[in-house]
């Protein structure tokens, strides 16, 4: 598009891209929600502000927000996370079934052994425990649980993780909380909302792996596919196409879940990790 783009970055957990096109219409082309900004989400708004998108911070989106987008808006993208913002706006934050909790931060130190690589380790839970460096001196700890493995004091849980895979322990107050989902924790069909002209993505789309917790390559996929099918005008395909996509990841997790869990309940410990 050689039209000029209108963004706005709202609020410290959730940020607004909308794009207008230059036409005499006044509905616009569409908007994004997301649940938080990122080192990779500043890099692309640089970017993006060089081709003229105006950017606008510390801005909550509340569920007003939403229905007035849905008004104005010919799209919606909801990247908010489970529950989604359109599930809370519409009543609805039911339909999401299952979840797991983890905690995650950004900590200094020496990770010269591991980066570029990463290290996910599972310790006998349906989950794990990570170490993803985004250099050889940062990098991005943290532990994750079922619902039914989660423990009483998630910090020191977390905190022993470190400990015992050597890296460095992160304050409380550097400490992130998150709710991913069970993929697939939502009906397909619920991903897109024609309706509401919402298209929810990643997380919002209830698609994380229900094994790993690994939500970030679906959420990419999920939302390459939604842009691809909105540019062809058939976001009508986007909830079959998206299931198909992710089915093979979904059966295969659920079988080796299943494995896991029944083996640790007949008393076989799991302690493995992979680079």
């Amino acid at each position: 598009m050689g039209e000029r783009l209108r963004a706005h970055l709202r609020a410290r957990s959730r940020f607004v891209i909308q794009v207008r096109e230059a036409s005499e219409s006044s509905r616009s082309s569409g908007v994004i929600l997301a649940d938080r900004l990122t080192e990779s989400h500043t890099v692309g708004f640089e970017q993006l502000s060089e081709k003229g998108v105006d950017i606008h911070e510390n801005q909550s989106i509340t569920r007003t927000d939403f229905h007035e987008f849905t008004d104005e808006y010919d799209l919606v993208v909801d990247a908010t996370g489970q529950p989604s913002l359109s599930s809370k706006a519409l009543g609805t934050t039911n339909e999401y079934s299952g979840y797991m909790v983890a905690l995650n931060s950004d900590v200094e130190g020496d990770f010269t052994e591991l980066y570029p690589n990463s290290r996910i380790i599972l310790e006998n839970y349906t989950g794990y425990s990570w170490a993803f460096p985004k250099t050889s001196q940062r990098a991005n700890v943290g532990i994750g649980w079922t619902v039914s493995d989660r423990p009483n004091d998630y910090m020191k849980a977390l905190r022993e993780a470190c400990e015992r895979n050597g890296w460095p322990v992160p304050s409380q107050e550097r400490t992130n909380v998150a709710i991913i989902p069970e993929g697939p924790s939502l009906d397909p069909d619920r991903t897109h909302l024609p309706e509401h002209s919402v298209v929810r993505v990643g997380d919002a789309a209830g698609i994380a792996n229900r094994l790993t917790g690994k939500g970030i390559s679906q959420a990419v996929e999920s939302g390459f596919l939604a842009a691809e099918l909105a540019n062809r005008s058939q976001l009508h395909n986007y909830p079959d196409r998206l299931y198909q996509r992710m089915k093979t990841e979904y059966i295969f997790a659920t079988v080796v879940r299943y494995f896991l869990e029944t083996n640790r309940r007949g008393g076989t410990d799991f302690h493995w990790s992979w680079s």
